[in-house]
């Protein structure tokens, strides 16, 4: 059996949440998550804490989600309608905690990653 590689492993902070109406990849790698930081003005560790402790702002939430639907691989332009949809049409709470979770794999690696990183050692 071949042992997995680099390109056969999903990236890092891949992950796929359900989102409006569906299950979508989100990824903020490095390029995503610099690009979010430029946006926002601010670090992505700041965000982070800011949404844990409820400081978030509604463009920190709206950023997020775009930018990781950008990285999972939905166009520009398709991630902005889908954003438009279920997050400016929705109370701002309902997701704060798939900002959080696309941060986290970000920062932390998705569970899946985490978990072969445990296998491995």
């Amino acid at each position: 059996m071949d042992q997995p590689t680099s390109e056969t492993l999903p990236h890092y902070a891949l992950i796929e949440l359900d989102f409006g109406d569906g299950r979508y990849p989100f990824k903020l790698g490095m390029q995503e998550a610099a690009s979010l930081e430029a946006d926002m003005e601010k670090g992505i560790f700041q965000t982070l804490n800011e949404i844990k402790t409820g400081a978030w702002r509604l463009k920190d939430l709206r950023e997020i989600i775009r930018w990781g639907l950008i990285g999972g691989g939905m166009s520009p332009t398709e991630a902005v309608k889908k954003v438009q949809t279920y997050v400016d049409q929705r109370p701002a709470d309902e997701n704060c905690a798939l900002a959080m979770v696309i941060v986290g794999a970000a920062l932390f690696g998705s569970p899946e990653y985490q978990q072969r990183q445990v296998a491995a050692a």
